[in-house]
């Protein structure tokens, strides 16, 4: 990936994807996310910041996107 090129502030193109895993998980780690996607544990704790800032605190993450 080059640095140039990529937007820091898009969403990941695996946003979707986690979101829509995230919906049947009781909790939400980047190291789940890391292994169920095959992706690095960094780019997965920034999947989980993206998505904490469209619907909120982590603690209530999962029960929010299952509604």
């Amino acid at each position: 990936m080059n640095n140039e090129t990529f937007d820091w502030n898009s969403h990941d193109p695996l946003f979707d994807e986690v979101v829509a895993y995230a919906r049947g998980q009781n909790r939400l780690t980047a190291s789940g996310i890391s292994k169920k996607f095959c992706i690095g544990f960094n780019r997965a704790c920034r999947i989980i910041r993206q998505i904490e800032e469209e619907n909120g605190n982590n603690n209530l993450l999962c029960r929010k996107l299952a509604e």
